[in-house]
């Protein structure tokens, strides 16, 4: 019986996404980011919420990206700059579809200027494992870089019994301290204590909606861009199209969006994660006491009576806005039998 102290925080960065967390036990921890974010007009609540992380951790053992929209990735050229992060785990997206999200990204009146982010975003559309490892080359090393591709099938566990749920009388004699090592496999970050696997994180990479990336390529060579799509796994061809032709790229981009509809603008490659004990492991969790500053409630959301039935009913529902005070933290005590 393993005892973990676990803590996680969803920063208050608006409509974007920035959330990390940390796994302790015996005075070593394992620290984790999952995307670092915000809309072009919430950068400085983002930079905020950025120092404050790194007031509190001085490295992040890696970081997940979801997907490649503007507002899940910005904050990472600071968050580079003020800790160390030791490997990148993000999906694998097809240039056309980064291409696709890159037009997204860029409001009307910013075709002309430069695009949000500045480089590191025009780089990291064109070349997203050289961009990151780029970032961080000055470390000492470059961050390791990971590509999930897409999953063949759905993953394990979705039709498991629940796990059982360990008693009370039996988490007395958990080990309160154990040497935790961190593992990177090929589909999943694993904590072990010795050979057992005591906490995992299991990335998902699920895509759709590829009937808008056929459509996009072709209006790509209709506005004379390219003339095939292997012309954009040429990176001189791919950049020249990112900094000097973003106007063609719009029109590209409103060719498809008349040809399939809006729905399909948003999230079409994403990297899901489940972050927990090794599913069917037998488990229990205790919250323990946060400073109520960071246990933001979810009254004030259009939806709040749905979110605090969630709530009611044992689940975790919060809102998260800009306002520092919205900023929430859980920490747990999780008690796990490997």
């Amino acid at each position: 019986m393993i005892k973990l102290n676990v803590s996680r925080t969803q920063w208050a960065v608006g409509n974007g996404f920035f959330h990390s967390g940390t796994v302790s036990s015996d005075g070593q921890s394992v620290s984790f980011i999952y995307d670092c974010g915000a809309r072009a007009d919430t950068q400085g609540e983002l930079n905020r919420e950025t120092e404050e992380l790194a007031e509190r951790i001085t490295k992040a053992d890696f970081m997940f990206v979801s997907h490649f929209d503007f507002d899940h990735v910005s904050g990472i050229p600071l968050l580079a700059k003020r800790l160390s992060i030791g490997r990148f785990i993000i999906p694998l997206v097809p240039v056309s579809e980064r291409l696709l999200v890159l037009r997204g990204s860029i409001s009307d009146g910013d075709l002309d200027g430069e695009p949000p982010g500045g480089d590191f975003y025009s780089d990291f559309i064109v070349d997203p494992s050289t961009a990151l490892a780029t970032l961080t080359e000055n470390a000492g090393s470059p961050a390791e870089v990971q590509i999930i591709p897409p999953a063949t099938a759905q993953p394990e566990g979705g039709g498991a019994e629940s796990p059982e749920l360990l008693s009370p009388s039996k988490i007395g004699g958990a080990t309160p301290s154990a040497a935790i090592t961190l593992r990177f496999e090929a589909d999943r970050t694993v904590c072990k204590v010795d050979q057992d696997v005591v906490w995992e994180w299991f990335p998902y990479v699920a895509v759709q909606a590829t009937g808008a990336t056929r459509e996009f390529i072709k209006a790509l060579i209709r506005r004379g861009l390219i003339s095939s799509e292997s012309e954009l796994h040429d990176t001189s061809r791919l950049e020249l199209i990112v900094r000097h032709h973003r106007k063609e790229l719009a029109q590209a981009y409103d060719d498809a969006v008349k040809t399939v509809g809006r729905s399909f603008t948003r999230n079409l490659t994403s990297l899901m994660l489940y972050s927990g004990p090794p599913v069917g492991a037998a488990h229990r969790a205790y919250r323990t006491r946060n400073s109520t500053i960071e246990r933001a409630e979810a009254v004030l959301h259009p939806d709040g009576d749905v979110l605090l039935a969630i709530n009611e009913a044992g689940g975790t529902a919060i809102t998260v806005v800009k306002s520092e005070t919205s900023r929430w933290t859980e920490s747990l005590s999780v008690f796990i039998q490997p």
